[in-house]
């Protein structure tokens, strides 16, 4: 999982880097900049959570336990 990790994380500072910035402003605009790098927080938020989740998932079941609806009602109340 360590290489997806490292994937993940290239492909958000390639992406949302400087250097794609300068780019994107000069095809588009600085509005369109702000609605892309927007778009691909959004993106990379969601893909770092799925990523968490499937961690959690396969450590689990290679401890043997159980991770499912419940695990996921916990960790959602857990903070309140």
């Amino acid at each position: 999982m360590l290489s997806q990790a490292i994937q993940i994380k290239c492909y958000e500072a390639i992406l949302g880097g400087s250097f794609a910035t300068l780019v994107l402003t000069f095809i588009g605009g600085e509005l369109f900049v702000n609605v892309v790098q927007a778009a691909l927080e959004v993106y990379f938020m969601v893909a770092w959570l799925i990523f968490y989740f499937v961690v959690w998932f396969r450590e689990a079941n290679a401890e043997g336990r159980r991770y499912g609806r419940r695990e996921l009602e916990v960790l959602i109340d857990g903070p309140r």
